[in-house]
């Protein structure tokens, strides 16, 4: 992955072969970006995991790399997800647990059918939970 540079002020990124293409129609350009490079203003930029993040209610997004001890890396920024789609996804999520206990209320269930209802009740509350979507304190499984 690469990035385009200015001096050392980063002005794109990412940066690839169709973006080099683009701004050079006229020209071949090798298999291997890294022989023409720094010639073209380009900078290697070494990826990186992004940070853990809940992926119900963040995104993980690319920010300008940062200039470490050993070239440019991948730097990342967590940002919230549009209310709509957060609520959307932990909805979900807890529809999900409800249905996987369902089971537990039938009548000859072998479980504490009562701990189990109320931790339905909880699943069922979390939407009037302050906080609520991007913090949420799901209720344990009794």
């Amino acid at each position: 992955m690469y990035a385009k540079i200015n001096g050392t002020n980063i002005i794109a990124f990412p940066y690839g072969r169709r973006e080099l293409q683009q701004e050079n129609p006229n020209r071949s350009l090798p298999s291997d970006l890294s022989v023409v490079a720094s010639e073209l203003g380009l900078v290697w930029v070494e990826p990186t995991p992004p940070p853990a993040f809940d992926s119900a209610t963040q995104r993980a997004r690319h920010v300008i790399p940062q200039l470490g001890s050993n070239g440019y890396e991948e730097a990342w920024e967590i940002v919230p997800l549009p209310l709509d789609q957060a609520e959307s996804n932990i909805r979900s999520l807890r529809n999900k647990r409800l249905t996987e206990t369902d089971w537990t209320q039938t009548l000859d269930s072998p479980v504490d059918r009562d701990g189990w209802a109320q931790y339905r009740q909880a699943l069922r509350d979390i939407p009037s939970q302050e906080g609520f979507p991007y913090n949420v304190s799901w209720p344990v499984k009794p």
